[in-house]
């Protein structure tokens, strides 16, 4: 329900924080069976959350591990269905919990579910492709070894900023990698597994990632939207910055937005039914007659 929740609220906040999105090939996302979303990873968290919004089918994320580490934290993630992956550069203590991820994802394909992993591993406001880490293809490996009909479908994202509200945004999705097409090496080596699923996924990833050159105009309606919101915004914009850094502004940004939106609307509507007040007597008023 929690999931629900905010999936629909993150939807209608996404029409707020970004004036202009375009989301090419949801088609190539299959309706129903095991599914695998391949990203790349410019915008930290905001990434899984505008593609997971925008979809249909449910989607379970993975995240980067270290911001489980607060209880408070580890709840509400999993509330959504964010679930902690792992990298050396945290400690080498944690790799061994990935284990128990990779077994939820194994799980969740099993029963015919869909999870979203960066490829890439890491972020940093890139505008170009980064190396691609081994995690998504172990995953897809460990997957179609235990005979799970796992398709992949590749999600290049594109930003024309990192910092600027009311941003473009470009999704674009290609069909999906199969199990038939990785045949020939599947059942050798792991290792040449990785490099040649990775090489694959990596390319079709380029494709997608292109730079936006085309300036999209602010539209009346995204206008008047911020013009509503202007004050919340103005009010969430210093705090952020002080308590997040740049490779987490707009994520956290939004996630401020998606929890405060609604107590928001909330003190506007009670502000308009005030001053309504004597304007509908004053009416109510004229047209009795005593």
């Amino acid at each position: 329900m929690i999931y629900t929740i905010v999936k629909n609220l993150a939807w209608l906040v996404s029409k707020l924080f970004v004036r202009h999105l375009s989301i090419e090939g949801l088609n190539y996302v299959p309706k129903k069976g095991a599914v695998l979303l391949a990203i790349n990873h410019p915008n930290s968290f905001f990434d899984a959350i505008l593609v997971a919004s925008h979809l249909n089918r449910p989607v379970e994320s993975l995240a980067r591990g270290d911001v489980f580490r607060k209880k408070w934290a580890s709840f509400l993630l999993r509330q959504i269905r964010i679930h902690p992956i792992h990298r050396l550069s945290e400690g080498k203590e944690h790799l061994s919990e990935n284990e128990a991820t990779f077994n939820t994802c194994i799980e969740i394909f099993k029963q015919g579910g869909v999870v979203l992993i960066f490829s890439e591993g890491k972020c940093d406001n890139q505008t170009e492709l980064l190396p691609l880490r081994k995690g998504t293809a172990r995953l897809v490996h460990r997957a179609w070894k235990e005979n799970i009909d796992l398709e992949i479908v590749p999600i290049g994202l594109t930003y024309n900023s990192f910092s600027e509200f009311g941003k473009v945004v470009e999704v674009k999705m290609t069909e999906t990698i199969t199990k038939p097409s990785f045949d020939n090496v599947l059942n050798g080596s792991e290792g040449i597994f990785l490099r040649s699923f990775n090489d694959r996924l990596a390319n079709e990833l380029r494709k997608l990632i292109k730079p936006i050159t085309d300036a999209q105009p602010k539209k009346a309606i995204w206008l008047f939207l911020y013009f509503i919101h202007f004050p919340l915004i103005k009010l969430l914009e210093p705090i952020v910055k002080k308590i997040a850094a740049q490779t987490f502004y707009d994520s956290v940004l939004f996630g401020g937005l998606v929890f405060t939106i609604v107590p928001y609307w909330c003190l506007i509507w009670k502000i308009l039914s005030i001053k309504m007040v004597p304007t509908l007597c004053l009416y109510f008023c004229s047209q009795t007659t005593f």
